[in-house]
C-alpha cells in the first residue's frame, strides 16, 4: 500500500506508544499487563477465547520476553502459532481488551504534547506550520483525533478577539495522518470536528465480525510513503516508538531522502541501541541524529 504525502510536508512525525502516554494511556509492557489483568477479572464472560489470549500475552514485554510488542505477537502467533487456526477470533478479542482498557484509562489532557503544538501552530500563521507536517500513527487509540488542531480549551472572549482569524483559517485546513494498523475507534465513535483526514484508501478495515473498525496485524503489509517531488529531503520526528521503532520501520519504505532525524528516548540505556538502528535504517551518522528526552521536549525545540 501506498501512502501520498503533500509536496509542501516536509515534516513527517511517527508515532508510537510514548506518545499517547500523556494522555494517560500505556505503553506496550503495561498495555500486556492490562489485559492479563482484564481478562482475568471479567467474570461476567464479557470476552471469550480468554485461555488463548492469555496464553499470547505472557509472552509480550522488553525484558526477556518472546516479542517486544502486541503488534509483534499477534502478527505470529495468528499465523503460526498453536492457536492459529482461531486466530482471528482471539486477535478481534484482544482488540476488544485494549479497546476497553483505552477507554478506562484515557485522560483528557490540556497541556500534552500536541496541545504545545496546537499553541505554535495557532500562533505562528505566517510560517503555518500544520501545513509542512503529516503524521504516521502506530497507535490504535483516538488521541491524536482527539487532540490534533483541537482549540476547545480556549475561553470565548480568546477564540473571538485574540484567535478569530486564526481559528476561522484553521477550521478549513486538513491534515494528513495514516494508520499503517488501523484504529479501534469507528468514524461514528470520533468526534465529528476532527481535521485529520482518515480516507478510505489509508484506512484499512477488518470487521469481519462486525467488531472493530481496526486492521488485523497479520495482514498490516509494508508501505511505501510517497511523495510527488520525490527529490525533496524530508525530516522524520519519531515519538515515542520505542520498542516498536525496529519493527515499525522495517514495514516503512520512503520514496524520497531523509535529510534529518529527530528522536524520543525515554530510556537511555536503549540510546546506542536506538542510534544504530535509525543509523543503519537511513544510512545517516549518529551524530546527526538529535535526541530527546520527550515528545514534549522535541515539540518545544523542533517547531
Amino acid at each position: 500500500m501506498e501512502f501520498r504525502i503533500h509536496f509542501y510536508a516536509h515534516n513527517i512525525l511517527i508515532l508510537g506508544a510514548g506518545a499517547s502516554m500523556e494522555y494517560g494511556l500505556p505503553n506496550w509492557d503495561q498495555l500486556a499487563e492490562l489485559i492479563k489483568e482484564k481478562i482475568s477479572n471479567d467474570h461476567e464472560g464479557k470476552y471469550t477465547h480468554k485461555e488463548e489470549m492469555l496464553e499470547w500475552v505472557k509472552d509480550v514485554g522488553r525484558e526477556n520476553k518472546k516479542y517486544t510488542t502486541i503488534d509483534e505477537c499477534i502478527s505470529q502467533e495468528s499465523v503460526v502459532g498453536p492457536h492459529s487456526d482461531q486466530g482471528h477470533h482471539i486477535e478481534n478479542q484482544i482488540f476488544l481488551v485494549i479497546k476497553d482498557v483505552f477507554n478506562e484509562r484515557y485522560l483528557q489532557n490540556s497541556t500534552g504534547w500536541i496541545e504545545q503544538l496546537n499553541k505554535k501552530i495557532l500562533t505562528d500563521r505566517v510560517n503555518k506550520p500544520e501545513q509542512k507536517m503529516v503524521f504516521i500513527n502506530y497507535n490504535y487509540d483516538q488521541v491524536l483525533l482527539n487532540h490534533f488542531l483541537n482549540f476547545s480549551y480556549l475561553k470565548p472572549k480568546q477564540r473571538e478577539y485574540l484567535h478569530g482569524k486564526s481559528l476561522s483559517e484553521l477550521s478549513d485546513f486538513i491534515a494528513g495522518a495514516f494508520y499503517p494498523h488501523g484504529s479501534l475507534y469507528s468514524r461514528k465513535e470520533l468526534n465529528s470536528t476532527l481535521h485529520i483526514s482518515r480516507t478510505i484508501d489509508t484506512i484499512k478495515t477488518n470487521n469481519k465480525n462486525g467488531h472493530l473498525d481496526a486492521v488485523s496485524c497479520h495482514d498490516s503489509e509494508p508501505h511505501s510513503i510517497i511523495t510527488d517531488s520525490f527529490k525533496t529531503p524530508r525530516n522524520l520526528f519519531l515519538l515515542g516508538l520505542g520498542g516498536g521503532l525496529e519493527l515499525n520501520l522495517k514495514k516503512l519504505t520512503f520514496k524520497f531522502p531523509i535529510s534529518s532525524i529527530h528522536v524520543t528516548v525515554k530510556d537511555k540505556k536503549k540510546l546506542e541501541e536506538v542510534l544504530k538502528i535509525l543509523s543503519e535504517r537511513f544510512t545517516i551518522p549518529p551524530s546527526q541524529i538529535t535526541v530527546y528526552d520527550s515528545c514534549e521536549d522535541l515539540i518545544q525545540k523542533c517547531f
